[in-house]
């Protein structure tokens, strides 16, 4: 045996064992970072459902907590709006009673026949004046509370009956003037029909306002 071979019979088994020693190092290297990525994707995915889980479960409980909160605000404005429906029903009622006095009290005034033991002209234009004061005032300090189409026609009921029981007052202390008896023959006509048609319409509308359909009430 030359040493030449010697040394190849020493040097190949040598080489065929770290071959061999590397590969199964490079296949066990390979094997635990496989393990090692798989175990951290499930580690990870399970956090993931986890968490998605975590978000899903607190966003449901931040909408119930929204929705009681509104449930809560929707009932809040429907127990001001009942109040404030209410509070409006009496303002009308209350605005429409005072005006319709003030009618009557204005064709009393203005009547051209007088019974015996009634009161006299003087005194009902007192009652006239008294019932249109109480009915300003609660009329100005309620028309917040009214539409303003509704507001603006009571006021238009209330010029008129201002501008008749003027008229008559001046037809009284003026009783030569010539056109006395068509004057009040004019004034009759609005105490009688005019002011009394306008209050129904007037009436109508209040109904209307307040939920009232059909000719149930009128």
């Amino acid at each position: 045996m030359t040493p030449t071979d010697f040394v190849a019979q020493l040097v190949l088994p040598v080489a065929f064992s770290s071959c061999v020693s590397g590969s199964i190092v490079w296949f066990a290297r390979e094997w635990i970072s496989e393990k090692l990525k798989n175990s951290i994707k499930s580690q990870y995915d399970l956090l993931l459902e986890t968490h998605k889980a975590q978000l899903k479960a607190n966003a449901e409980v931040e909408l119930e907590k929204l929705r009681a909160q509104l449930s809560l605000v929707a009932k809040q404005q429907e127990i001001v709006f009942s109040r404030l429906h209410e509070r409006q029903a009496e303002v009308i009622a209350e605005v429409y009673a005072k005006l319709k006095h003030v009618q009557r009290s204005l064709s009393e005034y203005t009547k051209a026949f007088e019974l015996a033991g009634e009161k006299p002209r003087s005194e009902r234009g007192d009652d006239l004046v008294k019932s249109h004061n109480e009915f300003f005032s609660v009329f100005t300090d309620n028309a917040i509370f009214l539409p303003a189409d509704i507001a603006e026609k009571i006021d238009a009921i209330n010029r008129n009956i201002v501008r008749n029981g003027t008229d008559f007052t001046f037809l009284l202390a003026n009783r030569n003037h010539p056109l006395d008896v068509d004057k009040w023959i004019e004034i009759n006509k609005e105490c009688e029909r005019n002011i009394p048609a306008a209050l129904a319409t007037l009436e109508r509308e209040f109904r209307s306002l307040l939920g009232y359909k059909g000719d149930a009430l009128g």
